[in-house]
Order: C-alpha cells, then structure tokens, then sequence
C-alpha cells in the first residue's frame, strides 16, 4: 500500500444512531473539510436527515440507511463499503459528536506525513469533554505519538487496510471494536500514531459528571454500554493477551477502576452493577454478538 492519503482521496464517514438536534448542520460543517462525506444511519426513527435537505443532492455527499439496529462496527463496515464507491483510497471515521476542528484534515495529512513508512495509521489527538482536557498533553509541534490502540473518531485509515486483515468485527456491536481492530492492525505489521496537536472534540460518557471529582470517575454510562464494555473488554483481553500481555492487564486495571468508581459515585447503581457483571460473564465465555433479552 503506496498511495498516501490526500484531498482528492479521503471521505469522511459518520456514523449515528438517534443523533440530536444540529446533526444535518454537523454534516453541513463536515464537507467544508471533506470533499466527499459518507453518513450510515444505524436504525434510527426518524430518519435524523429530513429528505428534502439539500445534503442528499450535494456532490460527494452520500446517505446510508440501516434498517434495524445492527451495531457501530457494522455502520462502519457499510461506511467502507461507500467510500469505495465513491472511489476513495483512505477515510477518516467519526462517531455522531465527534466536532472536527477547522484545521483537523491539514492536521492529520502533515501528522501521517512525518511518520515512519506507509503502514501507518493516524488518530487525532482530541479534547475530552468528559475530563475537560485534552486525551495527550504535547505541545502541538511534537511528533505524532505511537500507540498501541486508536478510537474510531478521528482515526484516518486506508481502505487498504480493511482489504488486508479484514473489517471491523459486526459480533462486538458496539465498545472495544476500535481497540481489537487496532491491535489486529498491530499483528499485520501495521504501525498506530496520534496526533500531538488536538484536532476534535469528542464526547465520551453521560452527561452527568461535570463534578468535583470527575476526573477520577469512569464514564457515566448507561447500562446497556455498561455491559458491552465489561464484555468486549474482557472478550479481548483475552483475546490479544500473549500478543499485548501489557495492554491486556492495564484493561483488567481499568475495569476495576471502573467497578469502583461505579459503586461510589455512580447513579443507578443496581442496574449497572447487574449489567456490568454479565457483561464480565459473556466476556470470559466469549457470548458476543447483540445482547440477549435476558441480560440487564
């Protein structure tokens, strides 16, 4: 895989479910950046873009609509398959409230630029809203940073990839599909950078932990992704443990941390523990796929 990435050869893909009011705008704000921009609804009622907008007949502007329901690493797998049609070489993957910054494509082309040979994938440095400060502090002229794992928000990837070790896995649904696909990428050869310069604002979490104490607390998650990410974590872990012993241990860390921080801070605590323990269950079981009716 030669072809560097460009202008003329990038799409942006987003993906949503129940987006929120100013989503049509968000996309508006996308193309500005991104000559060709692919959206994958996944199963929402209503349809989030009204069909008179005038985004459906823009030029590079492409709507994809799921049926049903049916997981955000199947959306991006769907958003793959656009770019292609479009006849892109490269994408940058956004989730719904992913805010790219002005200068966030020049960001990421400079940053691919500068790293080691063409099996690279860049990621953005970002600002987290949840913790008020951005996800790395660098000063904004340092070198890209290597890592070991990306999120899908503002990772620029070639589709060259996708061909090589395959798409992202549709049985993780949703949490953990951007950690596994970054260390399948690792175990082909691949080399992971992010940027040093914040390129986005990302939004991780509910929004009630603008408190005191917020940075010391996980994630105010519903519980329903709650048990996706105790068993797609776990699932993994296990998963890439020989390979990425380090990694895999820092993720058993952290989701102590997150049990913890659970019990002490968190609301709703009864339907969350329940749904985090089977979450931790189907995960050393390897029970994936959507969850069952019987989970919490």
């Amino acid at each position: 895989m030669d072809i560097a990435p460009t202008r003329d050869n990038i799409c942006a893909i987003v993906t949503s479910h129940q987006p929120g009011p100013g989503f049509e705008l968000h996309c508006e704000k996308l193309l500005r950046q991104f000559r060709r921009l692919v959206v994958v609804d996944d199963g929402s009622a209503p349809c989030p873009l009204p069909s008179p907008s005038p985004l459906r007949t823009t030029e590079g502007f492409r709507w994809l609509q799921h049926s049903s329901n049916r997981g955000l690493a199947a959306a991006l797998n769907t958003g793959l398959d656009g770019a292609r049609a479009l006849g892109c070489s490269w994408v940058v993957l956004f989730d719904q409230d992913t805010v790219p910054l002005p200068e966030m494509l020049d960001g990421l082309l400079d940053a691919w630029a500068r790293c080691p040979g063409p099996r690279v994938v860049v990621g953005a440095n970002y600002w987290n809203e949840h913790r008020d400060a951005p996800f790395l502090s660098l000063s904004s002229n340092a070198a890209p940073v290597e890592r070991k794992t990306l999120i899908t928000a503002g990772t620029l990837m070639p589709l060259a990839l996708a061909d090589e070790i395959g798409t992202f896995r549709e049985d993780y649904f949703i949490d953990s599909v951007d950690h596994e696909y970054s260390l399948r990428a690792r175990q082909h050869g691949w080399r992971l950078f992010i940027t040093a310069t914040v390129l986005c604002r990302q939004s991780i979490g509910g929004l009630h932990r603008k408190r005191p104490w917020s940075r010391l607390t996980s994630f105010d998650h519903a519980p329903l992704r709650k048990y996706y990410i105790a068993r797609n974590t776990v699932y993994t872990a296990r998963l890439y443990a020989r390979r990425e012993p380090a990694w895999a241990l820092r993720q058993g860390w952290r989701l102590c941390g997150d049990l913890v921080s659970l019990l002490l801070f968190e609301r709703d605590k009864s339907a969350r523990l329940q749904s985090f323990v089977r979450g931790l269950a189907d995960g050393i079981t390897g029970r994936l796929g959507p969850r069952r009716t019987e989970a919490p």
